[in-house]
């Protein structure tokens, strides 16, 4: 657990120059919480302004500090059999980020020596500009079998839709799912399942999926990792589009 803390304020340490405060926000920070009765960690962000350029990095957690999915979430993955593994943003939903198009710029860098999956996945998208598009990215992050990993973020005003890129390890039919569902304001059960639509390539490890209609309406959304097969490493991009 001690390594895993270390590795994650290393990296939010190296992503700090890059990070700037919300209006009427001091300073920019991550609170990182434990419970030692469950060994959880849950990371909240106290907001990112549009022109902040950062990522979240998933550590192996247990299962409490769940409050904020709402129940159906937590009844409906206790009915599939799978247990928590890594939750974000479960009290306070993570902001998404803006991106450079520089291909030299310095978290590329860090992602292409460091996170392949994650390096994988970005090479899959064609990166805009805010406020046409914002961004969550998911470093390199492993899952363990029948657990579901969940990050949950907010959904900025005027998004129309959205594109989710998952890499992982080769996969067979049934191994995994991935679900997205949202949130409309002061809601702590999600009002519906988005639905998506795309493809896959199981045997190059590749999930890419868009929203169908128009999620305006909405104000947050969590994204859901199920694992029913053996232990795998996964990245994620998700780009917020407003045009």
């Amino acid at each position: 657990m001690l390594k895993k803390l270390l590795a994650l304020f290393i990296i939010l340490s190296l992503n700090a120059p890059y990070a700037s405060a919300r209006v009427g926000t001091p300073s920019f920070n991550f609170e990182i919480a434990e419970n030692p009765a469950s060994q959880n960690t849950d990371n909240k962000d106290s907001g990112l302004s549009g022109g902040a350029v950062t990522a979240i990095t998933l550590g192996s957690i247990g299962g409490a500090g769940l409050l904020g999915l709402g129940a159906f979430l937590l009844r409906r993955q206790a009915e599939k059999n799978l247990a928590a593994g890594t939750i974000i943003g479960a009290r306070k939903p993570i902001c998404p980020i803006c991106l450079d198009k520089n291909p030299n710029a310095q978290i590329y860098e860090r992602i292409n020596k460091n996170y392949p999956y994650l390096k994988k996945a970005l090479s899959l998208n064609e990166i805009h500009y805010c406020p046409n598009s914002k961004y969550i990215l998911v470093y390199d992050t492993s899952i363990d079998k029948r657990k579901f990993d969940l990050i949950k973020f907010y959904i900025p005003p005027k998004t129309k839709s959205l594109k989710i890129t998952h890499v992982t390890d080769p996969f067979e039919e049934g191994d995994i799912s991935t679900e997205l569902y949202m949130y409309k304001k002061n809601q702590s059960n999600p009002s519906e399942s988005a639905m998506l639509k795309g493809e896959s390539n199981k045997q190059n490890g590749i999930i890419i999926k868009t929203t169908s209609s128009d999620i305006s309406q909405y104000e947050s959304a969590s994204y859901i990792i199920s694992n029913y097969a053996s232990k795998k490493t996964y990245a994620v991009v998700i780009e917020l589009i407003a045009e």
